[in-house]
């Protein structure tokens, strides 16, 4: 039935969080896992000049989200790019995991992924990808994981890397 047909397409297809270029690679991502299609795209600006670029379809801007949810989409993915800084892709992380959006790990078939990895839930794992075993969370780093970062950062330039996330 059409109503059985519309649950199933809430309760498995996510929304991306963004409508510019890491968006469109993101919605890319999803449709080669296989396991999701993309539902549409909430993007600050869904007037805007990226919205208007991409080939996603804009739901809305982000007064949607709270709407979507009490509709019963349970997926969202963040396709806000983190270049040059990741705040606003972290912000729009936690405002999703607060109103109980479920981000499932994404993995591009392309990618490999060794046996002994764990991927957090939100991982976008793109084309080209190698996960090795080890484990290093950004949402809590570790001293060495956080050297690593002021090593980039030292090379990037003046950009702060971002707080530790309370977990």
């Amino acid at each position: 039935s059409l109503t059985a047909a519309l649950e199933y397409v809430k309760a498995t297809a996510p929304f991306i969080v963004g409508a510019g270029g890491h968006a469109k690679v993101l919605a890319d991502l999803i449709t080669a896992d296989g396991r999701f299609r993309v539902f549409g795209a909430i993007d600050a600006k869904p007037a805007g000049p990226a919205a208007k670029l991409s080939r996603l379809k804009i739901l809305g801007d982000d007064a949607l989200l709270p709407r979507l949810k009490k509709q019963g989409v349970r997926h969202a993915a963040v396709g806000v790019g983190a270049s040059p800084r990741t705040a606003p892709r972290a912000a729009n992380r936690r405002a999703l995991i607060k109103l109980g959006f479920e981000l499932p790990a994404l993995v591009h078939p392309r990618a490999i992924i060794s046996p002994g990895a764990i991927l957090s839930p939100g991982v976008q794992v793109m084309a080209g990808a190698i996960i090795n075993p080890r484990v290093y969370s950004p949402a809590r780093p570790n001293a060495r994981l956080l050297r690593r970062q002021q090593i980039v950062m030292a090379r990037v330039g003046t950009a702060t890397p971002p707080a530790p996330e309370p977990i």
